[in-house]
């Protein structure tokens, strides 16, 4: 199972793809307001709260057998957020890769941090697929610079 990571809102990621019913996908925002906090003013006992209440969710969701991946949708993330969310994520068994997902030639600066990059779609309402990376002189030639799906 992957799990995809957005700064995007949920509402995006719903426009982008078809078969979303076969993912799930967690919305921070939904998440702090399902537990009755107020985004403005979170305090540090309600952060450790959320965080729990995020890490529950993906635990439960890795777990499920008719799930394809989860996507977690923070348009607040950080370098260290992404950090302590992949270090979570490589306790759980599986989690086979992180993924970011992200409108091409954005958020570069964290690519590194990842297993892979997925794009948005140009076209609307398409189907996420199993992607495979392909060699990184493949990846790094200029005249192969379009993004290959298996």
């Amino acid at each position: 199972m992957n799990l995809y990571i957005t700064f995007d809102n949920k509402e995006k990621v719903k426009k982008a793809f078809l078969n979303l019913r076969k993912y799930i996908l967690l919305s921070v925002e939904d998440i702090i307001k399902g537990l009755g906090y107020d985004p403005e003013n979170l305090d540090d006992c309600a952060k450790f709260l959320i965080n729990r209440e995020i890490q529950n969710q993906i635990k439960k969701g890795a777990t499920r057998k008719k799930v394809y991946g989860i996507i977690y949708s923070n348009p607040n993330l950080d370098d260290l957020k992404i950090r302590e969310l992949i270090h979570f994520c490589s306790s759980v068994e599986t989690v086979r890769d992180i993924l970011l997902l992200t409108e091409r030639d954005k958020m570069e600066e964290y690519y590194e941090l990842f297993d892979g990059v997925i794009f948005y779609p140009v076209l609307r309402k398409v189907h996420i697929i199993e992607c495979q990376a392909f060699p990184s002189e493949i990846a790094s030639d200029e005249a192969n610079r379009d993004y290959f799906l298996n």
